[in-house]
């Protein structure tokens, strides 16, 4: 929260333009209807999943990328607190952020465009930022881990998460994409995590999303042993390169 208020365009594109994405692209085409829904509906699905791959993956591998620069890491390596607690740390500020901005997402939805959120969905939405945030903090961490300078992780952290924001039901594009990209979207878990929170949205129209939540699980694994692998998780990202410690 601290480094959020210090920082001020992260807070604006993770707190403030969902709210203000919602509510603009709800106010102008209201009466539309996307993946079988109302807009309102799929924006308020939209803009969780949005501020989840935020707040989850390029906040948190730029937190971490920033810390390791600043030597803040090597520090840590050197007291008893375990590498663990760290990196839980930054997943549960990611994961507070989520859910503050989702429930101003949730209010926002509900009082100006009538988006219905009953108690019985809220389990399930706390299933899927949860599931994504984990999923996207252990691939931020693995950008990390493979990458020596803040401002390179930083580039690719964003230059993966918005071209995949467009071809996975983030987005709205305005008409049908191209195979290959709709094959792109169905390969990378961001898709998943929307798809999910629409279906807790709209249960009437879809079943539980057994296989989304199993694709964000695939990658949330995949990650953790490419992080084991790479010199062992949590020294993969606590490590100090040579070109880094200077």
């Amino acid at each position: 929260m601290i480094r959020l208020r210090r920082d001020l365009s992260s807070a604006f594109f993770t707190l403030v333009l969902p709210v203000l994405l919602l509510a603009l692209i709800s106010l102008i085409f209201g009466e539309a209807r996307v993946a079988g829904v109302r807009l309102p509906v799929f924006m308020l699905a939209a803009m969780i999943t949005y501020t989840v791959g935020v707040a989850c993956y390029v906040n948190v591998a730029e937190t971490i990328a920033g810390d390791r620069e600043r030597g803040v890491l090597k520090r840590l390596a050197g007291t008893p607190l375990p590498g663990w607690a760290y990196h839980a740390g930054n997943l549960t500020t990611a994961l507070l952020v989520t859910l503050a901005t989702a429930v101003v997402l949730v209010v926002v939805g509900a009082l100006g465009y009538g988006v219905r959120v009953a108690p019985g969905m809220i389990p399930g939405l706390l299933i899927a930022i949860v599931m994504g945030g984990v999923c996207f903090a252990v691939l931020g961490a693995v950008v990390v881990a493979f990458t020596a300078r803040q401002q390179t992780v930083n580039a690719i952290a964003l230059g993966t998460f918005l071209p995949l924001a467009f071809v996975s039901d983030v987005f709205v594009i305005g008409g049908e994409l191209p195979g290959v990209l709709r094959t792109i979207g169905e390969v990378f878990p961001l898709r998943h995590v929307s798809h999910t929170l629409l279906a807790v949205l709209d249960p009437a129209g879809r079943p539980w999303p057994w296989t989304d939540l199993a694709v964000v699980t695939v990658w949330a694994l995949a990650g953790a042993v490419v992080l084991a692998v790479r010199e062992g998780w949590p020294r993969a990202v606590v490590r100090m390169r040579p070109d880094v410690a200077s």
